[in-house]
């Protein structure tokens, strides 16, 4: 008797006030099993509409009956192939499973929505994308229940983190340009630090790199950058600005602003800047000007390990020296965990080739730039990590000044706050 009188109730209270959107606004308040007694009563008395079904194995899913809620919607995809809600839920579910490629491969097939970006958002998140799961949780409308959702899942990110780490190590031969060439070994040490703040649409980091060399005196170097990034749902405007001095007798300067777009998994940034280059020894090979560049990178991840191949295309045009510089890098960066342990590897080559007019040089330079690195971070105790590198560069030049080869191995021990 007392079932009845309930259903008597909603029956009453979903006639009065617009049946589908009183289901839908008592699912957000997670009314599951009232939706349920009512929408399993009426599917004795008729047959429900795919709004009701929906409804319902969103309600199930609420209650943890996966294998009902699965079959509604099945009922939901026999009558409708490609409904867009239903082939989110099921995608759901099997995210939910540990299916997650699964999940990948109905969400990329099925149209925007409010529920796609979220489960999307959800997968990079995991995966340590940040900035692609911020552009999918950008897209989710204000107001939709999902968007609450968005922000809580943010909300557990830290929106101001640091690290410092403290690296002492071996240098076969230091070098900040092709130009600035140590030409000996020496043993230095690196104090670095960073500070970022990741809120909702702005993600921004400052960082710090000093160099100290013990055989090779005035070589020591500072480098310092500040990265924006700011999303706009697909779209995000990137802005760099790095500092770069040696010694006292050098410092570069490159700052750069630029609209990217994400395509999927893909991601493609055109950027335009300044480069202030000054050398107070040789005032004469000073080059400001401007740098343009394209890049398209790729990202191919799993919760433990990701791989990311790009290609960018750079053009510099100097005022002081009066020459242009066309260079293409392809890149690789590539990581994975395991316990405690943390592998990265990453390599890249670049062609460069200077046109114009020189001082040092009469004939058109050429140079094949290569860089190979790798490190294994462990973690100690828990904030507090250590870090293995080896790097190993290369660059060829037909300008016998400016080819090197340089190897360097680092160990250090920092943490992250």
């Amino acid at each position: 008797m007392k079932g009845g009188f309930l259903l008597l109730i909603l029956f009453t209270a979903f006639a009065l006030a617009g049946e589908l959107e009183q289901l839908k606004k008592r699912l957000i308040e997670g009314e599951f099993e009232e939706i349920i007694l009512y929408l399993e009563n009426k599917m004795l008395i008729e047959d429900l509409s795919t709004d009701e079904l929906i409804v319902l194995a969103k309600a199930k899913l609420g209650t943890g009956r996966v294998d009902e809620a699965n079959e509604l919607i099945d009922m939901v995809l026999k009558k409708e192939p490609n409904n867009t809600q239903a082939l989110t839920l099921r995608a759901r579910i099997l995210l939910e499973s540990g299916k997650v490629e699964e999940s990948l491969k109905i969400l990329k097939n099925i149209p925007e929505s409010s529920g796609k970006n979220y489960l999307l958002g959800v997968i990079y998140l995991n995966r340590g994308n940040l900035w692609l799961a911020r552009s999918y949780f950008k897209r989710i409308p204000e107001g939709a229940v999902e968007k609450v959702l968005s922000k809580k899942v943010m909300g557990s990110f830290p929106i101001i983190s640091s690290s410092l780490i403290v690296r002492y190590g071996y240098d076969s031969n230091p070098t900040v340009a092709p130009d600035f060439i140590a030409g000996e070994p020496s043993r230095a040490y690196k104090p670095s630090a960073s500070l970022s703040y990741n809120g909702e649409s702005v993600w921004l980091n400052a960082s710090a790199t000093f160099t100290k060399y013990e055989e090779v005196k005035n070589f020591d170097t500072l480098s310092t950058s500040l990265s924006f990034n700011y999303t706009l749902g697909k779209a995000f405007i990137p802005f760099y600005i790095d500092y770069i001095s040696l010694g006292g007798d050098f410092y570069r300067t490159l700052s750069t602003i630029g609209i990217g777009y994400f395509l999927g998994e893909a991601r493609i940034k055109l950027a335009g800047g300044y480069q202030n280059y000054y050398r107070t020894d040789i005032p004469q090979e000073n080059r400001d000007g401007v740098r343009i560049s394209a890049e398209i990178s790729y990202l191919l991840s799993t919760p433990s390990w990701f791989l990311t191949p790009s290609i960018s295309i750079n053009y510099e045009n100097t005022q002081g020296q009066n020459w242009r510089n066309y260079s293409i890098y392809p890149f690789i960066k590539s990581g994975i965990e395991a316990g405690r342990l943390t592998f990265g590897f990453s390599a890249g080559t670049a062609i460069y080739s200077f046109t114009g007019e020189n001082t040092l040089f009469a004939t058109k330079r050429e140079d094949t730039f290569l860089t190979i690195r790798s490190f294994v971070i462990f973690r100690i105790w828990r904030w507090i990590r250590g870090e293995i590198s080896l790097r190993y560069t290369n660059n060829n030049s037909n300008i016998d000044i400016y080819s090197y080869d340089r190897a360097e191995i680092y160990g250090g021990v920092g943490g992250a706050f």
